[in-house]
């Protein structure tokens, strides 16, 4: 209910190819869509709900387990660099950076959230008007890709969203073939790094 259908002014003239990042003005009035749809009680009611939940079980983890539970539950992820089994773009400058500059390492890392912050609001405003799916497998790949440390199974997290698009996304001999690749190389990398470690 809440979101763009196909009579919304807004999406009737557009196609697949014509998402409203390529029309500033469209993405404007979307925008202001969106917040108007935001402010309504029952997503307002979810928001607060969700708030209170997160809050009352982070607070109840702390009671219990002291306040490492919220340093390594939480706050740990937003100053995170590992170089090891890390399959993120920004491993070898991680490895690399250790050594020259440990000290300000933390607010590197903090600082990689930036694009992963503004790729996922504009994902969002761009892709899901048009396809919810879509747009959630699209925003949780972002996710995973942009992340400082990525391991086997973070790729799970989006791969498992895919049939949320399969309306969309067609499966040629391309993709099967890269599906293919990327497995192959998880495999030959998680072996590798067996070896190394276990053997």
């Amino acid at each position: 209910a809440y979101l763009a259908t196909r009579n919304d002014p807004l999406t009737t003239k557009s196609t697949s190819n014509n998402f409203p990042w390529t029309e500033p003005i469209r993405l404007f009035r979307l925008i202001g869509i969106w917040m108007s749809r935001l402010f309504r009680p029952v997503p307002l009611i979810f928001l607060f709900v969700s708030l209170l939940t997160f809050a009352g079980l982070t607070y109840l983890a702390v009671l219990w387990y002291g306040e490492i539970a919220l340093q390594e539950g939480l706050l740990y992820h937003f100053s995170r660099v590992d170089h090891r089994h890390n399959y993120s773009m920004y491993w070898y400058w991680i490895y690399l950076a250790r050594a020259r500059m440990a000290s300000n390492l933390q607010f590197m890392g903090r600082i990689l959230l930036l694009p992963q912050f503004v790729l996922l609001v504009y994902s969002s405003l761009g892709l899901a008007p048009f396809h919810l799916g879509l747009a959630i497998f699209v925003q949780t790949y972002l996710f995973v890709t942009h992340n400082k440390v990525i391991t086997a199974q973070y790729f799970t997290w989006y791969l498992c969203l895919l049939p949320l698009c399969t309306d969309v996304l067609r499966l040629t001999v391309r993709v099967q073939r890269s599906v293919v690749l990327l497995l192959l190389s998880i495999g030959i990398w998680l072996g590798s790094a067996y070896c190394l470690e276990m053997q």
